[in-house]
């Protein structure tokens, strides 16, 4: 169920409520459902809209959470771009997808050896080759990468 700027309440049942439909979000809404169980997704922001041609300041607040100007704290600040619209984070990064890195696994399992057993490495590589061939991830054509490089 899609309301945008509605003054109305909206009551629903479900077995779980998903904030956020970007990639954490609707990887855990389709697990969920596909397992049987109801599921609502709840979004900040609309469905994306095309924006060329559009000022960035109006972009930007549109699409990113406080218009891509949060950051991390800590020693070293880090910039956080989330999205809020329809597809989150996986629309305003081009749906980069980054497996995830073996060494941060063995810094995990070295700081606490119970990751060892709870996320196995090579288990959690066998769950992000299943994402993988679902969601047709794959490298980028070159021909691609050199036209995004050219806009930069």
């Amino acid at each position: 169920m899609q309301l945008n700027d509605s003054a109305h309440d909206i009551t629903d049942d479900a077995d779980f409520v998903i904030v956020g439909s970007g990639p954490a979000g609707a990887t855990c809404a389709r697990w969920l459902s596909a397992a049987g169980k109801s599921v609502i997704i709840v979004e900040e922001g609309a469905p994306p809209q095309p924006v060329i041609g559009e000022d960035a300041l109006k972009t930007m607040t549109s699409l990113y959470r406080d218009a891509g100007a949060a950051a991390s704290i800590g020693a070293d600040p880090v910039p956080l771009l989330q999205g809020k619209c329809v597809g989150g984070g996986s629309y305003i990064n081009c749906a980069i997808q980054i497996r995830f890195p073996e060494w941060v696994w063995h810094d995990w399992v070295k700081a606490d050896k119970k990751w060892e057993k709870l996320l196995p490495f090579k288990e959690l590589m066998e769950a992000n080759d299943v994402l993988d061939k679902e969601l047709h991830i794959a490298p980028h054509h070159p021909s691609y990468m050199a036209k995004m490089a050219a806009l930069c």
